[in-house]
Parts: C-alpha cells; structure tokens; sequence
C-alpha cells in the first residue's frame, strides 16, 4: 500500500505557529494599553504625577487654627490674601524686597489655589509651622531660588503639594544671597515664635 504524502500545515496550525501568534497579540495589546495610559484615556487626574516620591507639605483649606500637632494650616481662600500676607509676616516673610509697587505686583500673583505664589506663599507656612526666619526672607527671593531649583516643571504639584526639602533649601540660598548670610541649614535661620 503506498503511504500518502504528509499534507503540510499552515504555520499557525502548528504549536509553535499558535504561540508565536497568541505573543504577538498580547505584547500589541500591552504596547496599545501603556501608550494610550501615557496619553492620559485612562486617567481622570489630569494633573502631571512625579515620577518619584518626595517630601511634600499638604495644602488645605481650613477653619482651624494651626497647632504643633496639625499637618492642616488655616489657608485663606484666593480672596483672602490680606489674611495669607499675615500668615508670612508672622513667619518673618514679607512679600518683596522692593517698593510698594514691586509688593503689589507679587500680590498680583496670589490668582489662585493653585498659582505658583500661592503654593510657595502656603508652603514656606508649612515649613516653618510653629517657627519663624530670624532675618526678614523676601517671598520673590525665596521663587528665585525656587525656580531654579530643577526645570520648568518644578511648580507643577503633585496633588497640590509642592516639595518641602527644596522650599527649605530655597529659603537657605535666599536667606544667604539678601543678607549675605553664612548659615548652611534650614535650622542656622529659623527660631521659635
């Protein structure tokens, strides 16, 4: 009896055809779901996420009042920023080292929970909690060392914190550069209120 060719099989009949295929479609559909992740469908947040954890200060508003314990700190609203330029002058920080005119125009930039002044304005309260500068500190002195820290997206928060070690550190280099002072930590220029 005369034996009959073998019929030859399409490759994706075969096992190794069949898994080849199936790791094509997963590793397509993983790449499908990491781009468009990246491109922000799949998020409701539309705020830019560090791509590592930091130290950052909690920015809330409440009624209460600041104790030692409390990590929430009595933040007026955008409205209020009579009672925020209060808030800094009781830390020792005044709004600018220039004129009048230069302090209303850094008064200009409080447009907001969420301008930059205002989160620096809100966090150097944080920082300092029950302290305060033992020199007078500029709130633009304290940007300018602040905004040059890192890139452009050093002002972005995450969820509405900003990073606590590099607002401290803002406050040393502006603290060295207006009063030519020498101290080095955060604690060589704070005292107790």
């Amino acid at each position: 009896m005369p034996v009959e060719p073998a019929k030859s099989q399409s490759w994706w009949q075969t096992l190794p055809g069949i898994l080849t295929a199936v790791a094509a479609i997963i590793t397509a559909t993983t790449g499908l779901i990491v781009a468009l992740n990246n491109a922000g469908v799949f998020s409701r947040d539309t705020e830019l996420v560090s791509p590592t954890p930091t130290p950052t200060a909690v920015l809330s508003v409440s009624t209460s009042t600041m104790s030692e314990t409390s990590p929430v700190i009595d933040v007026p609203g955008p409205t209020e920023i009579d009672g925020l330029e209060q808030q800094l002058k009781a830390a020792n920080i005044l709004l600018s080292t220039g004129s009048a005119a230069e302090r209303e125009k850094v008064r200009g930039y409080f447009d907001g929970p969420k301008a930059p002044y205002y989160l620096l304005a809100v966090t150097c309260i944080q920082v300092l909690g029950n302290q305060r500068l033992k020199k007078t500190g500029y709130l633009d002195m304290i940007d300018k060392h602040f905004s040059t820290m890192g890139d452009e997206s050093i002002y972005v928060p995450v969820n509405g914190k900003l990073n606590l070690e590099k607002v401290k550190e803002a406050m040393v280099k502006a603290q060295q550069d207006y009063h030519s002072d020498q101290a080095r930590t955060f604690e060589e220029i704070v005292e107790r209120r």
